[in-house]
């Protein structure tokens, strides 16, 4: 190696050559000066090539969540580009390889949920998951407040092993189909939108789990206008009730509601 400051021979090159196809550059670290023939200075280890553009611009792409782009441009940075430094890149295709693999585990968790929601739904039999002894169709239907709503059917059930009401009780499931019709999403809430009287007593509704695939099926959750959801509402209830009267209230802060009364006796 030459001395400090000095150029050092390049290998297969005949010093008393004129011509040469390298360069001697001057490290920016420690100021020894050296060719590029070598990546590195041979005396501190500085690296001296730059970044490219295209490795700049993938950092930039996946750190502004654009990492689909960001994935690529590091990809032909790093496979074709052997003149510049490729550490962005490497830290891209790492970043944005990640977010790929979390972007299509979420698209696909949430494909897995709805394909089994629309498949219950299209065959939607509530005594395929709960115990139910006897069952009542009612098919009420109301079209108030741009919003369609069909009672479908009240199932009485004692329970099952896992989820049962107090002894002097049952439990009272309400399917409904709600469509909204308003023109913005309606939130459908059984505790907050949905009463029970029973012989005139009140009773609000439950969240009784009974089993895996419970949460499918309650009419819960955020409705998009023009769309229709099926599920129930739970109510826990005195056994040989005479009359029941539901109460579907859309709208939290109004007085208007969808009133069914049904009178039986068991």
């Amino acid at each position: 190696m030459g001395a400090y400051g000095s150029p050092e021979l390049l290998p297969n090159q005949d010093k008393n050559s004129k011509k040469s196809k390298y360069n001697f550059i001057v490290c920016k670290k420690c100021g020894f000066s050296y060719s590029n023939y070598y990546k590195s200075c041979p005396n501190c280890g500085n690296n001296h090539k730059k970044h490219s553009i295209i490795g700049i611009l993938s950092f930039v792409f996946t750190i502004f969540l654009l990492y689909p782009i960001g994935f690529i441009f590091s990809l032909i940075d790093i496979i074709f580009n052997k003149k510049n430094k490729h550490t962005l890149s490497v830290i891209a295709l790492i970043i944005s390889s990640l977010l790929l693999l979390l972007t299509f585990w979420i698209l696909n968790s949430k494909n897995r949920k709805q394909s089994y929601y629309n498949n219950t739904s299209s065959n939607y039999d509530i005594t395929h998951y709960y115990s139910t002894d006897r069952k009542f169709l009612i098919n009420k239907t109301s079209d108030n407040f741009n919003i369609n709503t069909t009672f479908s059917a009240i199932y009485l059930s004692n329970g099952t092993k896992n989820s049962s009401p107090k002894e002097e009780n049952e439990f009272l499931i309400c399917e409904f189909d709600i469509g909204n019709n308003t023109g913005y999403d309606l939130e459908i809430n059984s505790l907050r939108n949905f009463v029970a009287y029973c012989d005139n007593y009140q009773y609000n509704a439950s969240i009784i789990s009974f089993d895996d695939h419970s949460q499918y099926y309650y009419i819960d959750g955020n409705l998009a206008s023009g769309k229709r959801k099926k599920g129930m509402v739970v109510f826990e209830v005195p056994k040989n009730s005479q009359e029941i009267e539901i109460r579907y209230k859309p709208f939290v802060n109004s007085e208007s509601a969808f009133i069914y009364t049904i009178n039986f006796n068991k």
